[in-house]
């Protein structure tokens, strides 16, 4: 199941993870998100192995990488 590619209307850039024991959490656009936060019309579902997924109401999925 590969996620959608972002397009412009989806503007989110991730810039970094914390991920561990507990909660882990996402820092996208510049906010600090955990897991079941909405951004727009996408809500963070999951973040594992260095990435964020999003995913929409209509089902749409995206995943975030840190950029390198």
């Amino acid at each position: 199941d590969e996620a959608a590619p972002l397009t412009p209307r989806d503007p989110f850039v991730l810039s970094g993870l914390v991920e561990g024991e507990g909660e882990s959490y996402a820092v996208i656009n510049g906010a600090i998100v955990a897991v079941g936060d909405r951004l727009g019309e996408f809500t963070l579902i999951d973040i594992t192995n260095g990435a964020a997924r999003l995913r929409r109401a209509d089902g749409a999925e995206t995943v975030l990488r840190v950029p390198r």
